[in-house]
């Protein structure tokens, strides 16, 4: 119909602008360092100053590309940070077109699609990761076109659809880590089709040589991006990996950790998401399916099983609560696996629907109960983050602990819902209800994690590591007392300022390089902050005075008088 288009339009524009609104309060970057590599490789990839990440987590530079456009229009920091999360809201948008799309591709009528798609796309996790500058949004609109593009290619045996998808699985292994088991897969789809089908190479041969091309294109990125912001090195992972893959110990970390992550899955998805699991697997595994169709269905299921292995591999035992179970390495698959899991809640007959919810509720206990058996007592004691766990906070109605298993009863009890109205209701009415219950539930969920989460972390860490009190300009040049100072203040520091930080000795009696202008130093919070530059140059003066939960600093500027600023 003529109207169509306009509807999905406004559904774009609808989705873009209610995460603009949630996000309306963010100022500085949160999720540190994490934003901080990706913000900065923005940055670099535009011209601007590199910065200083030696020692941490390496962020690949694909995502980096992608925003560095923003730093042709502005270089202010808090600018450029809003405009990355306006950007991540659009892409939210796009995401509920491309979800539009699965669930046609899976049969729905556009009407059940249409609603259908807005409840996946307002996912609690598809919503809250969007609002830091991070790649997951970008990954996973990336990898839901490459998922359509790969059905099509094997549907249509059209070489262009496999060029599509062959560069958005390239892409996405630039992108994350994560992108990497996508770009296996996809490989492993060319080299069966190269296989089954033998078809002539001058046909195929671009669908087959364009993602090696682009991913030898996308390493290189990374790795010049890596020298200049990494100068020292990055932190590595592999270590881990062999360790694992040689002990039991390690064995068992990574079932245990793979079960965290497949139970934050069915819980942060309504169930719907392990409903699409078992789905897929049945399509899979059916003969008689259309063959395109099984070996996408396939393709979905190894590179979920790829990255939750191979993520939890490579987890670090860092002490939190996180490395038992985690929602956002699987976030990219999310998408598709709630689409076959809504489709067949909307198709599926009422039967298959009643062992559906026997199946799935035993699989979630199942996961649940791996983790809680091998965690034991390190769920009561470890470090907890309430910013980790969004949706279970809101489910279990607990913000101080993980309670998984309140969590995990009252998401199974929205399937039970769910799959009572599909009984009640004809399929129509199944998806008004359904659609809009999930809608409706899932954007309380995101406005109450962000008063409660959120917003007051946002505003803690930009009173503890904001510059503005000190009167950053474009113009200065700031050094930085690395011994002493805590991660997260200069990790922030690194992309407030735009020229870089430079390395500063406090013991050091000459006078600071030329040019410099602010000097940051670390402060215990008990001592005379005077005292925190013994070998003072003449002329300098401090400017601020900054207490904080996350550690003291203090800055001094050039000039004759000053009064602490506090």
């Amino acid at each position: 119909m003529a109207w169509w288009p306009y509807l999905l339009v406004g559904g774009l524009l609808g989705q873009f602008l209610l995460r603009l609104l949630l996000s309306a309060g963010r100022t500085v970057p949160t999720m540190i360092p994490d934003e901080t590599g990706y913000l900065l490789a923005g940055r670099l990839l535009s011209g601007g100053a590199a910065g200083d990440l030696s020692g941490r987590t390496f962020y690949q530079a694909g995502y980096g590309l992608f925003i560095a456009p923003v730093t042709w229009f502005t270089s202010e920091p808090d600018a450029v940070y809003r405009s990355v999360i306006g950007i991540n809201a659009l892409l939210g948008g796009v995401l509920f077109l491309l979800m539009f799309g699965l669930m046609r591709r899976m049969g729905l009528a556009r009407w059940p699609a249409y609603g259908m798609a807005h409840a996946g796309a307002l996912l609690p996790g598809m919503v809250y990761w969007s609002q830091f500058a991070l790649s997951d949004t970008l990954l996973t609109v990336v990898v839901t076109g490459w998922l359509l593009a790969a059905h099509s290619w094997l549907r249509s045996g059209r070489a262009g659809y496999g060029v599509a998808a062959g560069l958005a699985a390239a892409y996405a292994s630039a992108v994350h880590s994560r992108g990497a088991a996508v770009f296996a897969v996809h490989m492993a789809l060319v080299s069966l089709v190269l296989w089954r089908r033998r078809p002539a190479l001058g046909r195929w041969g671009a669908a087959a040589l364009a993602p090696l091309a682009a991913a030898a294109a996308g390493r290189l990125l990374n790795h010049w991006v890596e020298g200049k912001i990494y100068p020292a090195g990055a932190y590595s992972f592999l270590g881990f990996v062999g360790d694992r893959l040689t002990s039991l110990s390690g064995y068992a970390w990574t079932g245990s950790l793979v079960a965290g992550k497949l139970w934050y899955l069915s819980v942060s998805g309504w169930g719907l998401c392990t409903l699409g699991i078992l789905v897929l697997a049945a399509v899979a595994g059916r003969r008689g399916a259309d063959w395109a169709d099984r070996v996408t269905a396939a393709a979905v299921l190894v590179t979920t099983a790829v990255i939750a292995v191979g993520m939890s591999m490579a987890l670090p035992d860092e002490g939190t609560m996180g490395n038992y179970a985690y929602g956002r390495y699987l976030l990219p698959l999310m998408p598709v696996l709630f689409a076959a899991g809504a489709t067949a809640l909307v198709k599926a007959p009422v039967p298959v629907l009643g062992r559906a919810v026997l199946g799935l509720a035993a699989a979630t206990a199942a996961a649940l109960g791996i983790v809680w058996l091998y965690a034991g007592d390190a769920l009561a004691t470890r470090s907890y983050s309430t910013y980790d766990f969004p949706e279970m906070a809101f489910l279990s109605g607990e913000w101080d602990g993980l309670p998984m298993w309140p969590a995990t009863w009252t998401a199974l009890l929205v399937f039970g819902l769910l799959v009572a109205a599909r009984i009640a209701f004809a399929r129509r009415g199944t998806v008004a209800v359904c659609a809009g219950g999930l809608c409706v539930l899932s954007i309380v969920m995101t406005a109450v994690v962000d008063r409660k989460i959120t917003e007051p972390w946002n505003g803690r860490l930009a009173e503890a590591t904001s510059l503005h009190t000190v009167g950053l300009t474009a113009q200065d040049r700031v050094a930085m007392v690395y011994p002493g100072m805590p991660w997260r203040i200069w990790t922030s520091h690194a992309f407030q300022a735009r020229n870089g930080l430079t390395p500063f000795d406090p013991g050091y009696a000459g006078p600071p390089a030329p040019g410099i202008s602010l000097i940051i130093i670390p402060w215990d919070q008990k001592s005379d902050p005077r005292g925190t530059w013994p070998a003072r140059s003449p002329g300098w003066y401090l400017a601020a005075v900054k207490p904080s939960y996350l550690g003291g600093w203090v800055a001094w500027r050039p000039g004759t008088a000053g009064a602490p600023a506090r």
